[in-house]
């Protein structure tokens, strides 16, 4: 398959159903009946999908709905659309994809707990929410460890079958690790002094690296599904959100907080995964397509840029300039909060190796390779 020329890293929050005719062995798509995905006969009545028997014939077609918990304005639907673009044209018409923005096909973590048993094929959402099936896959994104999301993709790219064996152990496999974004602080409250995160509720994604994190500072956090994370905000439930530019520029969160912290910096990690059977399912050529253009989407530069990260790293710089322009006030992290966010940090590691001990293993091994990445 010739190189890619026009994709940057897609693939992001991807939801992949088999179309009826596929062949290959892959598993049953139906969704279990308490996930929240969609089932494979036919799609969401909100969505407007075509069912699965539209699929054109010749037992090896294939449907890939690819869903976001965002809308547009916001890298994953760039890379949505140029995937879908390039994966239509290189199969001839044998994959057809659909996107399906704002959580259309479910939440995050009932997609995750799809992938695993098969009923959806292939998903990407922040690394945090797979620690569900792989707690040790938390330690990737534990604070201190890289000093940012674009320093963490050049680990993960240096050793990207540092947790195949855990993620093949819960049938799912990792196609390749994308950089989204940095994770910042958004509140209504001033954040200049860094104490006046105590006792404040904010929403964040899951695991150790950003619910411990909160907490170490004083704040509680509150691990709602995204799309209530606006409306807290609004009506008083929620003081605020850890999360990246990728998700405040899109819900224009200036239009809810007034102050944008930039910092932990905690690192944001898109995993791009598959249930294992399904791809080893797949006719050879398709497989080709999901497989290796995943990983090509991943790790390639495109357009103007070297890699994802450079832009990733753009992306995020222009956003909290638009923030600004738009009323936000801005505020950059003294060099004591930086000392005292490391300090933090440091007590996050302990607690959280202290926990769960099957992650001490995974974070020796990720210290090298942190430190030869720098």
């Amino acid at each position: 398959m010739k190189k890619l020329s026009i994709i940057v890293a897609a693939l992001l929050i991807v939801s992949v159903v088999l179309a009826t005719g596929c062949g290959g062995g892959a598993p049953d798509a139906g969704a279990p009946a308490d996930s929240g995905a969609p089932a494979d006969t036919a799609a969401p009545a909100d969505t407007g999908a075509p069912a699965d028997d539209t699929a054109p014939a010749g037992g090896d077609s294939i449907t890939i709905r690819m869903g976001a918990g965002t809308g547009a304005d916001n890298p994953m639907m760039t890379f949505m659309e140029r995937f879908q673009e390039y994966a239509e044209r290189e199969s001839g018409g044998r994959i057809t994809v659909e996107i399906y923005p704002f959580g259309q096909l479910g939440t995050n973590a009932q997609n995750v707990q799809s992938v695993a048993d098969g009923s959806v094929e292939m998903y990407m959402v922040p690394s945090n929410y797979w620690g569900a099936l792989v707690p040790e896959i938390n330690a990737i994104t534990f604070p201190g460890l890289f000093d940012d999301s674009a320093h963490c993709i050049r680990g993960m790219e240096a050793e990207p079958n540092l947790y195949e064996e855990a993620l093949n152990n819960v049938g799912i496999t990792s196609l390749g690790w994308c950089f989204l974004n940095d994770y910042i602080l958004a509140a209504n409250k001033d954040l200049t002094d860094l104490d006046n995160l105590s006792g404040l509720k904010i929403w964040s994604n899951p695991g150790v690296a950003y619910e411990v994190w909160l907490q170490a500072m004083g704040a509680t956090p509150s691990l709602v599904d995204v799309s209530e994370m606006v409306s807290g905000i609004q009506n008083g439930t929620l003081d605020g959100t850890c999360g990246g530019m990728s998700l405040f520029k899109p819900f224009n969160i200036q239009s809810v907080c007034d102050y944008l912290y930039v910092g932990p910096r905690n690192v944001g990690v898109f995993p791009v995964m598959a249930n294992l059977a399904w791809v080893n399912g797949l006719p050879d050529d398709l497989r080709e397509i999901v497989v290796e253009g995943s990983r090509i989407v991943c790790y390639e530069g495109f357009d103007n840029y070297n890699s994802i990260a450079e832009y990733g790293a753009e992306y995020q710089i222009e956003a909290i300039e638009l923030a600004r322009a738009d009323g936000m006030t801005i505020i950059e992290p003294s060099a004591a909060d930086w000392e005292k966010m490391l300090a933090v940090s440091d007590a996050v590691t302990a607690k959280a190796l202290e926990s769960n001990p099957a992650m001490q293993p995974y974070y020796d091994k990720l210290l090298p390779i942190a430190e030869a990445t720098k």
